[in-house]
């Protein structure tokens, strides 16, 4: 039996406030980039404690500087078509 799972997330490109550089073959799979691409807010947060291996791996993204403020207002947007 098929089910859809609930509560999916689709990113896309032309959704995506944060993006892996297409570039580099080594960009990709990283938990870092997920979380900045699935919840800025927490990437943002998380940065303090990153460890070298994560710098590291953060520096494939592509965010903008205003990745935490992008996101607040795609969420807003995004809960105002949201039906209750």
């Amino acid at each position: 039996m098929y089910r859809p799972l609930p509560y999916v997330y689709v990113i896309i490109d032309e959704t995506a406030l944060a993006s892996v550089n297409p570039l580099d073959k080594g960009c990709c799979h990283h938990l870092i980039d997920y979380i900045a691409m699935l919840s800025p807010a927490v990437f943002t947060q998380s940065v303090p404690a990153w460890t070298s291996d994560e710098k590291q791996c953060a520096k494939c993204l592509l965010t903008p500087a205003n990745l935490v403020e992008l996101a607040a207002q795609a969420l807003t947007a995004q809960a105002a078509v949201m039906p209750p």
